[in-house]
């Protein structure tokens, strides 16, 4: 058989397929290769990882199940907020008209709307009185607390003793009896002798007038009117200290005035302690020997607070037998105007006020009234007598 004759590129396809089958055959090694590499790292990673123990992987299993139970618990709250939301804005969209009707009466409307500002002030003020009576009451509070616990602490005053005091046989007072007159204050017996006082204050100022001038005029009637000057007289009868029979006499500043005032009390210390009365030999008892001899009535002016000293000087009367009267006065000190001479005022007083001029209203004419029935003289009630204790 004749042989076939070979092509012009019979030689270079032979060539070209085993350049393919050995690149082919590279590829699969390479491919083998890479198998076996996958595999070793494969092998080396779960090698290199620490081993699980079944808790671990119910842990796992159990902080999965709780993730998931969370995300759906977050997926129905989202999907409630979208339904809210959207009913939101059904309710604006409903609203929306309103509101703007609203608008537009508030503009027509003649009735002014409050301003928000000056609601916000007033609560503001509110807020403000608010916290000032809270603190007021907790200061309260605090001060209620502490009476509370000085209250407590207190220890509790044993309650006086019983006294006996003898009912007074009241009897009038006998004609022409002469009356000595003493003070009853504190624990101490005082001369009460305010005529006395007053002659020993005029007797002082007489010594001193001449000293005490400020100025003479002319009066309309022809004689000489003198004006002392009031600090001089005030100064020299508290340098003078004038006591009479335990009582101070003391002359206060009038400094709106032209006249001033005698003031007449007890000076602490300058009595008789009623102590010291009771002695034999006291002066008060004394007194009421040479009282007992003439047709006199022992007259006692009690302070408040002095009962007790009264009852006891009371019992001192008695023992000797002189008679006793006695009342109760507000207070010790006594305050006579001087009206003998006149001082200069230091300090103008202020003008008095002006009343307003009232407009006359017209009234309409009265109805006459009806007489009223005559009106009885009144009652005139005596004050009582003053009647021996």
């Amino acid at each position: 058989m004749p042989r076939r004759k070979t092509g012009l590129f019979s030689s270079n396809l032979d060539a070209l397929m085993d350049t393919l089958t050995n690149v082919v055959g590279i590829l699969i090694i390479v491919l083998i290769l890479v198998e076996v590499g996958v595999g070793q790292s494969l092998r080396k990673i779960v090698s290199d990882l620490p081993p699980t123990t079944p808790e671990e992987l119910q842990l796992l299993h159990d902080d999965t199940a709780s993730q998931l139970a969370d995300y759906e618990k977050q997926h129905d709250l989202i999907d409630k907020q979208r339904n809210r939301v959207a009913g939101d804005k059904d309710e604006l969209a409903r609203l929306n008209p309103q509101l703007t009707t609203l608008e537009t009466s508030a503009e027509l409307s003649a009735v002014p709307i409050l301003d928000m500002a000056s609601i916000q002030n007033k609560n503001l003020d509110n807020g403000y009185a608010l916290d000032k009576l809270r603190k007021e009451t907790a200061a309260l509070l605090a001060e209620q607390q502490r009476l509370k616990a000085l209250l407590d602490t207190t220890p509790v005053a044993p309650l006086p003793a019983d006294k006996i005091v003898r009912i007074p046989n009241s009897r009038p007072l006998p004609e022409n009896a002469k009356m000595e007159r003493y003070l009853v204050a504190g624990n101490e017996l005082y001369g009460y002798d305010l005529e006395g006082a007053k002659k020993l204050f005029q007797q002082e100022f007489q010594n001193a007038r001449g000293r005490l001038e400020k100025e003479r005029s002319r009066a309309p009637d022809g004689s000489t009117q003198i004006i002392y000057d009031q600090d001089k007289v005030v100064k020299f009868f508290e340098e003078r200290q004038l006591t009479s029979h335990g009582l101070g006499l003391r002359v206060p500043y009038n400094q709106t005035g032209t006249r001033l005032n005698l003031e007449v009390g007890p000076r602490t210390g300058a009595g008789e302690p009623i102590e010291t009365a009771a002695q034999f030999n006291s002066h008060f008892q004394n007194d009421l020997r040479r009282y007992k001899s003439s047709n006199t009535v022992v007259w006692f002016h009690v302070a408040r607070g002095a009962f007790d000293a009264y009852l006891r000087a009371r019992e001192l009367c008695d023992a000797v037998g002189v008679s006793v009267g006695w009342e109760l006065i507000n207070s010790a000190n006594v305050t006579e105007p001087i009206t003998e001479f006149a001082v200069n005022r230091m300090v103008e007083p202020a003008p008095p006020p002006v009343a307003p001029v009232a407009t006359p209203v017209p009234r309409a004419t009265p109805i006459p009234k009806a007489t009223p029935p005559p009106t009885p003289p009144p009652v005139k009630i005596d004050p009582p007598k003053k009647r021996l204790d």
